[in-house]
């Protein structure tokens, strides 16, 4: 019998390479989560910094007390920008997981079938093989036994 081959071979390969692609998109994408993620954590840390600094110094005039507030304000719009854009990573991460939970399922599927038309072939190939050998088998004996006449 002929060398088994799997005739969607290069549909495999081609999912396989998307699934690649979509696993470094996504690791970009979650490694953007994190640096935002780690931003508003620096912003939040400096928040309750400049607070302790406040709360230690106790008494304040107006014009302190405004340009602490300039600062607070300042920092708040940060932190609301930068949880919009941790929001939209977050987002476009989830997106991209999904896609690749459905690249892979599209990849498993066909390794399954690969899988399963080679076990076919297997099973074919020895069916073929055994079918030789009693042939084989069956035209020795009859030449025995006409040799034997």
């Amino acid at each position: 019998m002929k060398q088994y081959r799997f005739n969607l071979e290069s549909i495999l390969t081609y999912r396989e390479r998307i699934e690649g692609l979509l696993k470094e998109e996504f690791s970009v994408l979650q490694a953007a989560v994190r640096v935002e993620e780690e931003a508003l954590e620096k912003l939040d840390a400096g928040v309750l910094r400049e607070r302790a600094l406040m709360v230690e110094k106790g008494e304040f005039t107006v014009p302190q007390l405004a340009i602490y507030n300039g600062y607070f304000s300042g920092v708040k719009a940060q932190v609301t920008e930068c949880r919009l854009i941790l929001a939209e990573c977050v987002e476009k991460a989830e997106a991209k997981r999904l896609e690749l939970v459905e690249a892979t399922r599209e990849k498993k599927v066909l390794e399954n079938l690969k899988e399963k038309r080679h076990k076919e072939y297997k099973e074919a190939s020895e069916k073929f093989d055994i079918k030789i050998l009693d042939e084989h088998s069956v035209t020795k004996f009859a030449k025995q036994v006409n040799e034997t006449k």
